[in-house]
């Protein structure tokens, strides 16, 4: 990071901390910053205090502080109907909701209105993004804001940078950026995952007020748990006794929905071995790697996937796993569970209330469970905990690159913010915090919750996210359901997802690990099936490692240590 953004972030702190002894109500981002700001100094204090005193001549006191001047935003920042461009990836449901798109949002006009600034859009689905955005930067025409382009681009941030497909943010945050700024002083490990080995940033991220615990997990069917007096799974051994129960007692095809390489969402069920397993690629999140006391590894290659597919064979065995999993997707869970073929599921907590709202058997009930461990007490080292998500880039062919960065940063500001989390006319509490108006909460026309949030509030920006504000909308089940999922995991394996190869070890690791992978999606199914002996595994994992696995460990072990030099 550079002298000038580091003093940026805190002076901001400084700032903000000044303002705290103000009457006026503070923002959730001047409250944090008064307590980070604190706690630092206070610690401070107490590692620079000598064992003793040491005595030397005096000498003339001379300042080497820099005075920072903490520069401020003011809005409208355009008077004569400036553009800026901005190619997005939208879920397919989007114009289902807003036929204009973000035309039809009140929010977004209203924050065009503070703004006076316009926005053309290149809108693109998500499903097709990677290949859209490829032919897009190949093409060397794009606009001036480039949704997710971090994770998009093939040879990631430092490569885009490289390439001058975007540009290096750390001069544009120090200039034209200090609300944004000022809620990255209040994080500072957002700071150290968004800033590149070299010192760069290469987004603009939206940060969470707080750490957002798991949204998605296991869940079970309480109702049936309950008609055949069972308790709540915990163990390897409860679920398999649970499922089997559940195959016994309803016929059901499939008691645990699995998903298509053999590992749910987040490593769910394959935790409990000590390994990470989801090969499912999103943005290269879900790659097994982890890291145990500073190692990395790869979760197919060790002893603990051996033994979670022998379990995964065994189950097949016994009729709690459909032959069909590798092909699985969502719908197909959903199906599964809703036609009660499934007692034990994976994904969201919104699937709660949906699966509640879908399905004819009156009974119906489901809940968030534990992920399953070898032995009641464990705790399974993978976790989804976050506190912050993917960043809007700016191009480097962007014709007004400040204009672009004094846009972005109103979304952090006291305004932005509420238009984004909540949307315009917005409820104000007694103490001055906001919340949602009657509009989207309790809405005349009878539209749902979600389709409100996409009608009323921003969801196109990088912003200051209260990830709390949903909680009023929740039922006790789904209310109670990050808790839950949160109660035996911690994120001591996880491996850093912005631990950045540089452009060279990019293109050696993607010229040895797309084939892996293939063979990997190709054939543990094999032996989960039973199609392939377990005795087979040796030869299976050796085939990986001539393939080349180890070189990417290498690889990545490389850029973690990198990360943990920051």
């Amino acid at each position: 990071m550079s002298r000038n953004l580091t003093a940026i972030l805190l002076a901001a702190a400084m700032v903000l901390c000044l303002f705290a002894g103000c009457g006026n109500a503070k923002s959730p981002a001047e409250s944090s910053a008064v307590s980070d700001v604190s706690s630092t100094a206070e610690a401070s204090k107490t590692t620079a205090e000598p064992s003793e005193t040491v005595v030397s001549d005096p000498e003339p006191a001379v300042s080497t502080e820099e005075t920072v001047e903490v520069p401020t935003a003011t809005y409208p920042i355009s008077d004569d109907g400036a553009t800026i461009s901005y190619w997005f990836a939208h879920s397919p449901d989007l114009p289902n909701l807003l036929p204009n798109y973000f035309d039809d949002c009140t929010a977004w006009k209203a924050g065009e209105e503070a703004t006076g600034v316009t926005v053309d859009f290149t809108y693109c689905v998500a499903q097709a993004a990677s290949e859209t955005f490829d032919l897009m930067v190949a093409s060397g025409d794009y606009p001036d804001l480039l949704d997710n382009c971090v994770d998009r681009y093939s040879t990631g941030a430092e490569g885009a940078i490289a390439d001058e497909v975007i540009l290096d943010l750390v001069d544009l945050i120090d200039t034209d950026m200090p609300d944004y700024a000022a809620v990255l002083a209040q994080h500072p490990d957002v700071v150290r995952d968004i800033t590149t080995d070299e010192g760069h940033m290469a987004g603009i991220y939206t940060v969470y007020d707080e750490v957002r615990q798991p949204d998605a997990g296991p869940m079970i069917r309480k109702d049936w748990l309950e008609a055949l007096d069972l308790e709540v799974p915990q163990t390897y051994d409860d679920y398999k006794d649970v499922l089997l129960a559940f195959k016994n007692a309803y016929n059901c095809s499939t008691p645990l929905a699995l998903s298509s390489d053999g590992a749910p969402e987040n490593n769910y069920l394959v935790a409990g071995y000590g390994v990470a397993g989801k090969t499912a690629d999103e943005g290269g999140t879900n790659m097994p790697f982890y890291v145990v006391d500073g190692q990395v590894k790869y979760g197919i290659v060790e002893e603990g996937f051996r033994e979670y597919v022998t379990m995964l064979n065994q189950w097949f065995n016994e009729g709690l796993i459909s032959s069909d999993y590798p092909t699985a997707d969502n719908s197909t869970t959903g199906s599964l569970v809703v036609n009660g073929q499934s007692g034990i599921w994976y994904g969201g907590s919104g699937a709660i209330t949906l699966y509640s709202m879908m399905v004819t058997d009156p009974e119906f009930h489901a809940v968030a469970i534990p992920d399953a461990v070898k032995k009641e007490g464990d705790v399974n080292h993978f976790s989804t905990v976050t506190t912050y998500n993917a960043p809007v880039s700016i191009s480097a062919i962007a014709e007004n690159p400040s204009l672009c960065a004094q846009w972005l940063n109103f979304w952090f500001t006291e305004q932005g913010s509420q238009l984004a989390n909540y949307g315009e006319g917005c409820a104000i509490a007694e103490d001055g915090t906001a919340g949602f108006s009657d509009l989207i909460l309790n809405n005349p026309d009878g539209t749902g919750y979600r389709e409100c949030l996409s009608l009323y509030t921003v969801t196109c920006v990088p912003y200051y996210s209260h990830v709390n504000r949903d909680m009023v909308t929740y039922t006790e089940d789904v209310a109670a359901a990050s808790g839950i999922w949160a109660s035996n995991r911690d994120n001591e394996y996880n491996y850093p997802k912005t631990a950045s190869l540089t452009t060279q070890e990019n293109e050696d690791f993607a010229s040895l690990y797309s084939d892996i992978t293939t063979v990997i999606n190709e054939q543990v199914p094999t032996f989960v099936l039973g199609i392939r002996s377990m005795d087979e595994w040796d030869s299976f994992v050796q085939g990986l490692k001539d393939m080349g696995i180890e070189d990417c460990i290498a690889l990545k072990q490389d850029a973690y240590n990198r990360y943990i030099a920051r």
